[in-house]
């Protein structure tokens, strides 16, 4: 049986293997979330195609990644309507990761920031991908605002809040309508 309409939120995950594993979820909410240190910030995917048995219609959203130690996002298996949106993903190996996987199918990404990548920024099957080559052939995070790969300025080396000046404070959108005004299109202030 899935886990349906799961939501994380207000956590800090550090120094873990898998801050947060999405494997049998149907409408789940993961936002709000401070993860750093860890192997792996999200373990996304399902064993089969077979219903309930793959995240379905998941949203991972404003959610702040540090230090991951191998890949921000390890995708397994099915995805189906998973949206990664206005996340920040700071120093980390690789950003989106799948060796079992020639693609993100399954998957929407946008408005995210992702500033300081070790080594490639994507890598599925065997393949691997700059920022720019993971937009283009996969036409993932460049839904306007588009992501960047700018510095998301912190308050400090280990106080992830967002600097006064951070660019992160107009590039997300309100896709859970957290301030509740009807509307999941419009601009986090």
């Amino acid at each position: 049986t899935p886990m349906s309409r799961t939501v994380v939120r207000y956590n800090i995950f550090h120094d873990l293997r898998y801050a947060i594993n999405l494997q049998r979820s149907r409408d789940g909410r993961i936002y709000q979330n401070v993860m750093y240190n860890n192997m792996f910030a999200f373990f996304v995917g399902g064993s089969t195609e077979s219903p309930d048995r793959h995240p379905v219609n998941d949203v991972i959203a404003n959610n702040t990644v540090v230090n991951s130690t191998s890949q921000a996002i390890y995708y397994n298996g099915v995805l189906e309507n998973v949206r990664f949106q206005n996340n920040i993903v700071a120093t980390f190996p690789t950003a989106h990761y799948s060796d079992g996987s020639s693609d993100p199918s399954g998957l929407v990404a946008r408005q995210n920031i992702y500033y300081n990548a070790g080594g490639t920024f994507a890598y599925f099957s065997g393949r691997n991908y700059g920022f720019d080559s993971w937009q283009s052939t996969f036409n993932q995070d460049r839904t306007s605002p588009a992501s960047s790969t700018t510095n998301p300025r912190f308050v400090g080396q280990s106080d992830y809040r967002l600097a006064s000046d951070s660019p992160a404070r107009t590039m997300g959108v309100d896709v859970l309508d957290l301030d509740r005004d009807g509307s999941s299109t419009d601009t986090i202030p």
